[in-house]
Formats: C-alpha cells, structure tokens, sequence
C-alpha cells in the first residue's frame, strides 16, 4: 500500500505543480543554450566564408587588372595596324578619291547600261622571286628585303550585256592608274534576265 494515496488530492497537485516548475527552467536554460550555439555557429560560418571571399577577391584581382591591360592593349594595337595600313595606302598608292574618280568617268560613258554597286580595297604581300632560293640557300645572312604590297581594287557591278562590261574594263586599262585591269567573272544577273553581273579587280 502507498501511503502517499492516503495525503489529500490538494497535496498531490502541489507537489505536481512544484515539479514542472523546477523542470520548466532547466527546459528554458537548455533551449536558450541551444539556440545560443546554433547563432555562434552560424555567426562563425558566414564570417569564415566572408573572410575566404576577401582573400579570393584580393587573389584575383590582379588578374582582372592584367586582363583589362591586355584588352586595352589588344585593342591599341588593331588600332594601330588598321591606321598604318591606311597611312601606307595613302602615302605609297592611289588614294581612294583617285580610285573612286577613275570608276565614276569609266562609268559615265556607260550610263543607262553599266552600274556599280561596291567596291572593295584589299592588300596583299607581293611575292619575290629569290624567296624560295633564300630558304634552301646556306649562305650567310643578307638583309632582309622589304616587303612589297599589291593592292587590290575590286569593283562589282551590272551591266546590260558582255559588251558594255568590256569597254568599261578598256577604259580602266587606258586610264594609266592601275598596273593590271582584270575581268575576273561575268555571270547572268539575279535581277535582270538579259543583264550581267560582273567582277573586275585592278592591281595598283
């Protein structure tokens, strides 16, 4: 037999109340610790990572930089190259005025019947007879030779028939411009059914 059953219903709920109140605390302080751990932990993981990303930033840095300065310089020397190719062009060659104005007076003979659509400047180098000799050639070192440019006027157009596209080619041969004049295609225009389409590059 128990002899706590035989203590007053009153005494038993005292006693019950009295022992959740000594639990309720150890559950709140243990709860409260461990949400304090879980904010350090926390806290310690984002600054870890916060400080692996300054390093990283700081580490990389000076690869955007010399990846900006080769850009920068890449694209100083297109400049360059695209501005001495056009002051070799105007200072040793024709310049385009001169090109355009020989086109226009081969042309003006031909109104009605021949039109130009584009045209196009090109440059290559020009090759040397002695080149292949130099490579097979145990002789001593000579200077080198300086490289030679043909330049290249490529005019497309259209034309009534075969007849005009020649005299417009004879009248560029007579103009004493260029040092070649070739008629390098003729082919039936998508435009016209009885009209030509052709191509004519002159080497100056």
């Amino acid at each position: 037999m128990n002899h706590l059953d035989l203590l007053p219903t009153t005494f038993h709920t005292r006693m019950r109340d009295r022992a959740h109140r000594r639990f309720w605390p150890i559950a709140v302080g243990l709860s409260a610790l461990f949400a304090g751990l879980i904010v350090y932990v926390s806290y310690r993981t984002l600054d870890d990572l916060r400080n692996t990303a300054v390093q990283l930033r700081d580490e990389t840095a000076p690869l955007y930089k010399r990846k900006a300065q080769t850009n920068k310089m890449r694209t100083t020397s297109f400049e360059v190259a695209r501005k001495n190719s056009l002051v070799h062009t105007l200072e040793h060659n024709r310049p385009p005025s001169t090109l355009v104005a020989v086109v226009s007076a081969g042309t003006r003979s031909l109104t009605g019947i021949l039109h130009v659509h584009e045209l196009r400047l090109t440059r290559k180098e020009r090759p040397t007879a002695d080149k292949d000799k130099r490579k097979n050639s145990r002789a001593k070192a000579k200077p080198k030779t300086p490289v030679v440019y043909d330049h290249e006027f490529i005019i497309l157009g259209t034309a009534k028939d075969e007849v005009a596209v020649t005299r417009f080619t004879e009248t560029l041969r007579t103009a004493g411009v260029f040092r070649s004049v070739q008629l390098r295609s003729t082919l039936p225009s998508l435009t016209d059914a009885l009209g030509r389409q052709f191509e004519v590059a002159c080497v100056y």
